[in-house]
């Protein structure tokens, strides 16, 4: 039975997204990694965590719920709660759409990012660029590279949705594949 789902992707794939969509249909907790890898202080997520504590707090809730969702890559710095894994989903979206979805985020935060006068105009156009890099950047990185890689390392089932289909049409997928393996 699949109780434990991870769904990782670039940085404006839709991973927290379709994780709590997924999560939502299923009734099963939602956890995202950005809640355990930043403090959250304002919602801004620019303040890392001591990662003693970051891993004991994810180690403590993945450990202490039975079914869950977590989205968010945890490549790297999450590779010891590999084991708990039933099913990975992994999302590639054009780099487009993720740069849109990105930009859309950060205006709905009420983030002015378009005037260089403001203090996050040079925040926001260094994590553009630090995005926009997934597709071609190596190991070292948050990238395609680096996420294939640690998907060979997987012992469950890996889901793939490639391209920019509808929120309605991936959660879908995947609860199908969810009650398919299930």
């Amino acid at each position: 039975m699949i109780q434990r789902v991870h769904i990782l992707g670039a940085t404006g794939s839709g991973t927290t997204t379709l994780g709590a969509a997924v999560a939502e249909k299923i009734d099963y907790a939602h956890f995202d990694n950005d809640n355990y890898f930043f403090e959250s202080k304002n919602n801004l997520f620019t303040v890392p965590r001591r990662p003693v504590m970051r891993d004991s707090m994810l180690d403590y809730d993945l450990r202490s719920t039975p079914a869950w969702v977590l989205s968010g890559a945890v490549c790297g710095w999450g590779d010891f709660i590999m084991r708990y894994f039933d099913l990975v989903v992994f999302l590639k979206v054009p780099l487009a759409q993720r740069m849109q979805r990105i930009k859309a985020r950060e205006e709905k935060l009420g983030r002015k990012i378009d005037d260089p006068r403001h203090p996050r105009y040079r925040k926001y156009q260094n994590f553009i660029k630090w995005a926009s890099a997934y597709e071609t950047g190596g190991n070292d990185m948050r990238s395609l590279a680096q996420h294939e890689e640690w998907l060979q390392k997987l012992a469950c089932p890996v889901l793939r949705i490639e391209g920019d289909s509808p929120l309605a049409e991936n959660m879908q997928r995947v609860v199908d594949y969810i009650a398919e393996l299930s």
